[in-house]
């Protein structure tokens, strides 16, 4: 589990069980106070988690399986959650936490 630094996103790795392969539910911690918060699961991955992280400008989460792949996911527009996105595309001008 790791949450951002702006504290509205979390991220949660859960590990492949006989039934489903490995997955990450991502949450908005900023929705209703009084509700549970939005979930935006990421599925599909080749084996667990590794190591989750996010920038520290709160855009991008980081992850890597154990099969080495690192994928990233640009969380900048909650209502447009883009979950495989081209490590090209990122622009590296930030540190990660």
């Amino acid at each position: 589990m790791k949450i951002n630094q702006g504290e509205n996103w979390m991220a949660v790795a859960l590990c492949a069980t006989n039934k489903d392969g490995a997955k990450i539910d991502l949450y908005n911690l900023d929705s209703n106070e009084n509700a549970f918060p939005d979930s935006y699961p990421i599925d599909m991955l080749n084996s667990d988690i590794e190591f989750i992280d996010f920038s520290t400008d709160d855009c991008y989460l980081v992850y890597k399986d154990f099969s080495g792949e690192v994928t990233y996911v640009d969380i900048s527009d909650k209502s447009n959650i883009k979950p495989h996105i081209n490590p090209n595309d990122v622009e590296f001008t930030h540190e990660w936490i």
